[in-house]
């Protein structure tokens, strides 16, 4: 898809297929409400309170109900 939207690696977009059209940009950056879909703490939801590197990979410590866990960035996606 072609746009003039700026849109940085690691974000989540918002599509409307039907227009063919961006309708929002979501970064992945603090505060950003995310839910785990892979790993062990799939289904577990919260806000992202900071992203750290650790080895070579992005590990988004986030808070949620269960208190403070950390998840890989590759595990995540957004949610409003």
């Amino acid at each position: 898809m072609l746009s003039l939207e700026k849109v940085e690696v690691g974000n989540f977009v918002i599509l409307d297929n039907i227009e063919n059209k961006i309708i929002k940009v979501i970064p992945l950056q603090k505060d950003t409400k995310v839910i785990a879909v892979k790993g062990k703490h799939v289904g577990k939801q919260g806000k992202i309170k900071e992203i750290v590197k650790e080895g070579s990979d992005f590990v988004a410590r986030m808070t949620c109900k269960e208190g403070e866990i950390n998840v890989n960035i590759k595990n995540l996606f957004a949610i409003e």
